[in-house]
């Protein structure tokens, strides 16, 4: 309640404040003077109630996937998979959403530039209502990954839902830098409510013990169906030219285009990759290298994070995008995501099970923190490289290409810890091997986002009645 009090408190008092006749915008190599075209854009305020609805749609949505994370390596244990083999299997269920989801996220941006934003929105969280609890009776791997990839085929909640924040508050650059940060923050709000829901609901019922926490996620999808359907609009504007629905290969050969889409698939799998070996490395024994601890305790330090993490996100994100730029507050957060990962191994010194729970809460953070203004910008340079017609579409391919790069991510974090706890090795070959090399992938993203163009921070202009 408190997660979901913060983001509609945020939006609401977003929407009280005037908007500023001449405003400053600080980018890299401009000094832009947003002034109003139009005089009724000039007490237009921000729809609250609209992107509150989205909000707790992408809440449910991250949700489905931050939920899992504490208890998959038991729930695999618990399969018949051995300790030192878990990593392999935790990957691969873990990525068989992903893997569904890059099947279809093509098909779903079509869908949505031809017949909605709304129908495919609402197919998501129908099918995470129902999906969710059938995943949470699973007693074996090959269930568990079967019901993940359909959950995942069925899912465009994401890509569709990022074109629909920035057209609800396309009226004003100010606006659009708020919507954009409600999809960061909803997703910050999944990962504090997704790990504590996963580790503290499971077991709860002996004879299923990972069905409660999925049954929650479904409740908050029933929740999220009924408000999507009363309170989000419909946003797209039809126009004419646009009848049949775009080829994606026009999209793949466009450069400018396709270099965002690149370096949000790079993100994706260093992102979901780190996420996952936290977990399976804080899950593993500390004989083999782990910390050792349970899956309620897991829960709990990422959901302590995770609540830093949406206090800052909702104090700074807006006003740094505002300020900075999109481009700019990107390569910040990779410049703190890097040293994070590379200092997680340090964790494994820290003596005591609550003095390592704390120091999780200080260094875990900073990944959390990097990763979210990481996410958001480049959810803006793939919106701003499109026109309105295509937007869909290119966040649909942006989804599938980086679902394929997500389902890697956990399988190669997760192959590389195995293989590094298998047997007795040496530094740097030991359980330190997997965040070391996490922290080098990152560094491969950070040289791609700064061969960015600065002009991916403006939207996308091609004719006089663009909407921006």
């Amino acid at each position: 309640k408190a997660t979901v009090s913060v983001l509609y408190w945020y939006l609401t008092m977003s929407a009280s404040e005037d908007v500023e006749v001449v405003e400053e915008i600080r980018y890299e190599d401009t000094l832009m003077l947003v002034e109003e075209e139009e005089d009724k854009n000039k007490d237009e305020k921000l729809p609250a109630v609209e992107l509150f609805a989205l909000g707790v749609a992408l809440v449910s949505n991250s949700l489905s996937i931050s939920s899992l994370f504490p208890f998959l390596k038991f729930m695999v244990r618990d399969m018949g998979v051995s300790e030192q083999d878990a990593g392999n299997y935790v990957g691969l269920v873990a990525s068989a959403f992903m893997l569904g989801r890059a099947c279809t996220s093509v098909f779903w941006g079509m869908f949505a530039d031809k017949f909605g934003r709304k129908p495919p929105i609402l197919i998501s969280l129908a099918s995470l209502a129902l999906l969710s609890p059938l995943f949470g009776l699973s007693n074996s791997v090959a269930m568990a990954v079967c019901l993940r990839f359909v959950s995942g085929s069925l899912n465009s909640l994401i890509g569709v839902g990022k074109v629909v924040a920035n057209e609800i508050a396309s009226s004003h650059p100010t606006h659009q830098a708020r919507a954009m940060s409600v999809v960061s923050i909803s997703w910050s709000t999944g990962t504090i409510l997704g790990p504590g829901v996963g580790g503290l609901l499971t077991d709860l019922y002996p004879a299923y013990p990972y069905l409660p926490p999925m049954l929650f996620i479904s409740g908050m999808c029933i929740i999220s169906l009924v408000l999507t359907t009363v309170y989000l609009p419909e946003t797209l504007v039809k126009r004419e030219g646009t009848k049949k629905m775009q080829s994606p290969l026009k999209l793949i050969k466009n450069k400018s285009v396709m270099h965002p889409i690149v370096v949000y698939c790079l993100w994706s799998m260093q992102a979901l990759g780190s996420q996952e070996l936290f977990n399976l490395w804080g899950g593993t024994d500390r004989g083999l290298g782990g910390l050792g601890l349970t899956p309620a305790k897991l829960g709990l330090v990422q959901s302590v994070s995770g609540l830093m993490v949406l206090l800052g996100a909702t104090c700074a994100m807006a006003p740094l995008i505002v300020y900075w730029g999109p481009k700019k507050l990107s390569i910040l957060g990779l410049w703190v995501v890097i040293p994070a990962l590379a200092t997680m191994p340090l964790l494994r010194f820290v003596e005591g099970e609550t003095n390592t729970m704390v120091a999780c809460c200080v260094i875990f953070p900073f990944f959390q923190l990097g990763t979210n203004f990481v996410f958001t910008t480049q959810f803006m340079f793939i919106n701003n490289a499109n026109p309105p017609e295509t937007r869909a579409l290119a966040q649909g391919l942006s989804m599938s290409l980086a679902s394929i790069a997500k389902s890697m991510g956990p399988i190669l974090s997760g192959t590389i810890f195995a293989w590094s706890v298998s047997s007795p090795k040496a530094y740097p070959f030991n359980f330190c091997l997997a965040w070391y090399f996490q922290a080098a992938y990152g560094l491969v993203a950070l040289f791609f986002t700064y061969r960015l163009p600065n002009t991916i921070d403006s939207a996308y202009q091609s004719a006089p009645d663009n909407e921006t």
